[in-house]
């Protein structure tokens, strides 16, 4: 499972950008899936994805998941280059996990999920061959 960043994706809106998981097979989203339901059973826990073994990092992209009492999205981290971090209530990341589920079973190209739906300037993507 791969993890970038996107920068300037819609000519429109040119401050928004992506963090992008792609690449993967359903075991590795099962995982994916584990670390989620985690993070909502946990709330004290947090997971530097990037340096969750199934993960390889692209571009030097890092991003640290945890369970708020907000659903906040994904922040860049202020003086890091690609450097971020996602914070979701527990019924967010219960909501992500159930968003991604699909892609245990399916590996369709050309499909992709939105992993929460707030109104920030990074969106959080789940694609098996990374395109939207």
């Amino acid at each position: 499972m791969k993890l970038d960043h996107l920068e300037h994706t819609d000519r429109e809106y040119p401050e928004d950008s992506i963090v992008r998981l792609y690449a993967f097979e359903p075991s590795e989203v099962v995982q994916l899936l584990d670390l989620f339901r985690n993070l909502a059973d946990n709330p004290g826990v947090a997971v530097q994805l990037d340096e969750v073994p199934l993960v390889q990092s692209i571009g030097g992209c890092r991003i640290l998941l945890k369970c708020g009492e907000t659903d906040s999205g994904i922040t860049k981290l202020a003086g890091y280059k690609n450097s971020f971090e996602c914070t979701l209530t527990a019924e967010g990341w219960r909501h992500a996990a159930y968003l991604a589920e699909w892609f245990t079973v399916k590996r369709e190209p050309n499909t992709y999920q939105w992993l929460y739906d707030l109104d920030t300037h990074i969106d959080f993507l789940l694609s098996p061959v990374g395109v939207w």
